[in-house]
């Protein structure tokens, strides 16, 4: 259980220590003063991957389309702008949490002179000058079916068995054909993960066709970031 936390430089905190933590604990304040913030810390710490800093994003109604990236250091730094203590980068954020059962477990976010710039490109993307949300299937499967034809009337005959067009979310329809025609490309393995189909070599995902032109013009444009 989680009874101390300490948090430096993060949204409205410059320095706090907060102990004495139960199972159930209220926070009580006026608005702006840090409830939802001391959360968020707290979410964050306990994460594994960069993904959790856009589910913040989320969760502050800052979703994938307020995300617009121009392939310049600054675009990319921008996304973790608002997380800095009065916007303040140069000053890292750090956060640490105490648990009674599992000792203690430290955040930290900082920009460091003279490093190369290091940055993720989450999905769902929105290639330029297009509608499509999905994730990284809803690009490679455009590529994986113009490629791989003739199990598209088997991938199609499956979903409509699952009543996949009824599900709410684009990714997870993407995801299920992918993993479909997948499968039924590859007798050897039937279970084949994505970065073994991505080798050339297999020839399942062609990574020249025009679905992925608009991460490849970010990937080309990575030299300007550093």
């Amino acid at each position: 259980m989680i009874n101390k936390c300490e948090i430096r430089n993060f949204r409205c905190f410059d320095k706090v220590d907060i102990s004495g933590l139960k199972r159930f604990t209220f926070l009580v304040g006026a608005s702006g003063s840090g409830k939802t913030a001391f959360l968020e810390a707290l979410f964050l710490s306990g994460g594994t991957n960069a993904e959790i800093y856009f589910r913040v994003r989320r969760f502050r109604g800052l979703g994938e389309a307020a995300i617009e990236l121009t392939g310049t250091r600054d675009s990319f730094e921008g996304l973790f702008r608002d997380m800095f203590h009065n916007f303040d980068q140069h000053t890292g954020i750090d956060i640490t949490i105490h648990d009674s059962e599992r000792g203690y477990r430290t955040l930290e976010l900082k920009k460091e002179a003279n490093k190369p710039a290091v940055f993720v490109v989450m999905l769902p993307f929105t290639p330029p000058a297009t509608s499509n949300h999905g994730c990284l299937e809803t690009l490679l499967f455009q590529s994986a079916s113009a490629n791989l034809q003739q199990y598209m009337p088997c991938v199609d005959q499956f979903c409509a068995c699952v009543h996949s067009d009824a599900w709410i979310q684009r990714s997870h329809i993407d995801k299920l054909r992918l993993r479909i025609l997948l499968s039924a490309a590859c007798e050897d393995d039937p279970n084949l993960g994505l970065p073994y189909a991505l080798n050339p070599a297999k020839n399942l995902i062609p990574l020249n066709h025009p679905s992925l032109d608009g991460l490849v013009a970010i990937l080309r444009d990575t030299p300007a970031l550093l």
